[in-house]
């Protein structure tokens, strides 16, 4: 055998270079959220020697800066809505939760005594007689008191909550209007 020197390898590697490229990567794949910082800590790694990973860091960096204005056309007009959508939920409830809580579990009823009519011909004259039974939670208004349900012998009924004062005739009554629900859902 021949004793002959052996090439000094270059044990350091391009650390910012590596930094780069995985920066970059993470930036492609969330939609160009990290792209510049990747492509700039890649531009800085080209400097120094390995320059395979930085190069490819720079290449990410770039794809993932075409992608971010993409991404913002797509993710941001959804973002804004979800936000517009919760924010109008909240008012609302804001306003007048209790109100449309009462609505919405009136139109239950109003559901189930259209079911009960067509099964038993009648209307019910109570609403325990409903089959099956809801359960005390549905016939009672947000604030606790029993909903007012009115049969007419002319197949009419009138459905309402006394409202947050528990009095009938206030200004504070919800009346449920069948024939109001009746334009909404043909709309």
């Amino acid at each position: 055998m021949t004793d002959r020197p052996r090439a000094a390898r270059n044990t350091e590697g391009n650390s910012l270079g590596v930094a780069g490229f995985v920066v970059s990567l993470v930036g492609f794949l969330s939609c160009g959220l990290l792209s510049p910082i990747g492509l700039i800590l890649s531009l800085v790694a080209l400097k120094k020697e390995p320059k395979g990973l930085a190069i490819a860091g720079v290449v990410l960096g770039a794809l993932g800066l075409c992608g971010m204005p993409i991404a913002l056309l797509f993710f941001l007009p959804l973002v804004l809505g979800l936000l517009v959508a919760a924010g109008a939920t909240g008012l609302a409830l804001a306003l007048g939760g209790d109100q449309l809580m009462a609505q919405a579990e009136m139109t239950y009823l109003h559901d189930r005594i259209g079911e009960y009519q067509q099964a038993h011909g009648a209307l019910p004259l109570l609403l325990t007689d409903l089959d099956p039974s809801p359960d005390a939670d549905a016939l009672t208004d947000p604030w606790g008191n029993d909903y007012v349900y009115v049969a007419s012998p002319d197949g009419t009924y009138k459905l309402s909550s006394m409202g947050e004062d528990g009095q009938a005739g206030t200004a504070d009554d919800v009346k449920f209007n069948p024939d109001q629900l009746i334009r909404i859902r043909q709309h």
